[in-house]
């Protein structure tokens, strides 16, 4: 059964007030309506609050004073302006919990965004041929996720696909899981208002600090991040067991790999180094030459060449972006090491995700359309993202959009 959620307007950019000052007198019972300036527009079909907000489209928590008190634990202050404030309809999705977290994450800067985004979009994936025929979406912080995306093509080449990379707020892996979750709710909620049957997140910090957050919100629209797959087929790889993962520092702190990995595989010892810089560099272009190999090695020296180093078998390319940097990674490393990157493990998951729920696309002998989208800088985006692509992408090919 499908799930339809309006999409709403949230906090940021508005004017905020002490909660102190508002006046919520007048506002009781289940069939309240708050002063305009102070409303919590919801409709929270939780089966714990439903009885409790039957017929009330003014507060989520049963009254508006309830409301006020709530919010303010949660460090929520009613926004001020004529426009109300929606919180997430569909609750009986999420646990109220959750969805007051995402309430204070769901912010959309401008009044065009928020034009955009209130349009009702129905989750709905049943499979069939008319789902069948909807594209997927995948979505990264920059071009790097183009390495799954090309990845995926390969093996499902009848897909049609739309790709965001959300090049005005690269990179993620320096950002707060707050920005995080953020950013990436607001880049599905993109691709899903524009009819994707499947999501892949593209891109290891966002699987790893905001993929719970998106399966909640986007139910029941099938979600594949990149850390299981990578996670696998490094477990499968290794012969010693002994694996670093080369990845971002919000992806090393969230310990997403080692968690994964050690669920695979219990005796698996892991170390994780956050390459900050391997973005930068691959999102420069800049993948050989001296200067890239002597940063590498910088970075890989304790794990790899101290005299008491981990001495691992096994290199995880724990970013999307990393894989561009592979052949001076080899070139450091020398070729015993493994070198893992889950972009094709990522396809094999999509295309089992797809069989699965008879969303595979017949067309046979035909293949996929792909439509490029980024959020700053197409000039750039089709520069870059021609090397990962591993083909030509023109300028004019890429749509500039506002999240």
């Amino acid at each position: 059964m499908g799930v339809s959620f309006g999409l709403r307007e949230c906090f940021s950019g508005l004017p905020q007030i002490p909660l102190e000052a508002a006046d919520f007198s007048g506002s009781q019972g289940p069939a309240c309506c708050c002063p305009p300036s102070y409303r919590f527009d919801a409709i929270c079909q939780s089966s714990v609050y439903a009885r409790r907000t039957a017929g009330c489209q003014a507060s989520p928590w049963g009254s508006c004073n309830e409301a006020v008190t709530l919010g303010k634990n949660e460090g929520i202050a009613p926004p001020r302006g004529n426009g109300s404030c929606n919180f997430l309809q569909g609750a009986a999705q999420l646990k109220l919990g959750r969805q007051r977290v995402l309430a204070r994450k769901w912010a959309f800067g401008s009044e065009q965004a928020f034009a955009r985004e209130r349009r009702e979009v129905k989750l709905e994936v049943k499979g069939g041929r008319k789902q069948a025929a909807q594209p997927i979406g995948v979505f990264d912080s920059g071009v790097g996720g183009l390495t799954v995306l090309k990845a995926i093509k390969k093996l499902l080449p009848m897909e049609d696909f739309i790709y965001l990379g959300d090049t005005a707020r690269l990179p993620y892996g320096t950002k707060s899981p707050q920005s995080i979750t953020r950013y990436a709710l607001q880049s599905a909620l993109h691709l899903v208002a524009r009819r994707i049957k499947l999501l892949v997140v593209a891109c290891n910090t966002a699987s790893a600090v905001a993929l719970e957050e998106l399966e909640k919100a986007f139910q029941p629209t099938p979600i594949i991040g990149v850390i299981k797959p990578g996670a696998a087929a490094s477990s499968q790889a290794s012969a010693s067991g002994r694996i670093c993962v080369v990845a971002t520092e919000s992806t090393v702190r969230q310990g997403a790999y080692e968690t994964e990995i050690k669920r695979i595989r219990p005796e698996a010892a892991v170390v994780s180094i956050p390459c900050p810089l391997f973005v930068a560099l691959a999102e420069e272009g800049w993948v050989d030459g001296p200067l890239v190999e002597g940063i590498i090695e910088r970075y890989l020296r304790p794990a790899f060449f101290a005299a008491d180093s981990f001495k691992p078998d096994c290199l995880v390319l724990g970013c999307t972006h990393f894989p561009v940097l592979a052949k001076s990674i080899r070139k450091v490393l020398g070729p015993a090491i493994v070198l893992v990157d889950s972009a094709e493990t990522t396809a094999a998951a999509v295309e089992r995700e797809l069989a699965t729920r008879g969303l595979r696309r017949d067309r046979s002998g035909d293949r996929g359309n792909v439509t490029f989208l980024a959020t700053d800088g197409a000039e750039r985006f089709a520069r870059v993202g021609s090397l990962f692509l591993g083909e030509p992408l023109s300028p004019l090919a890429v749509e500039i959009v506002d999240l």
